[in-house]
């Protein structure tokens, strides 16, 4: 049997808690208000941390021709049965997260850093 892992954003504590276990561990938080329940997506960034939904992903990079620092964050979101790494502006687009997670990082997520995709 294999177990999930969810994280619950407390929108009252401004806090997240980790659930780990079969899917009965859901029902509880399921439907409340101020409660958001993500699913890990079962990848690591490059650094080994665990993804999940709502996490905020920096794929930035240095142009080695121009030596200009090229700005890249990415939402984990999931759709269409997969998990997405979505990109605010277009000329890169959304990814599979598979194929960025290990190259990029985990930096924060949309509830306790919402100012970073903003920027």
């Amino acid at each position: 049997m294999h177990n999930f892992k969810f994280r619950v954003w407390d929108e009252w504590e401004k806090k997240m808690v980790f659930l780990e276990g079969i899917f009965n561990t859901t029902p509880y938080w399921a439907g409340l208000p101020g409660i958001k329940i993500t699913q890990s997506t079962g990848l690591k960034d490059k650094n080994d941390v665990e993804i999940y939904e709502g996490d905020i992903l920096d794929d930035s990079y240095v142009n080695p021709m121009t030596k200009e620092k090229i700005i890249k964050l990415y939402e984990v979101v999931f759709k269409s049965g997969s998990f997405w790494a979505k990109h605010k502006e277009s000329p890169y687009g959304d990814s599979l997260l598979y194929f960025i997670n290990k190259r990029s990082k985990v930096i924060g997520n949309i509830w306790d850093n919402p100012e970073l995709l903003k920027a």
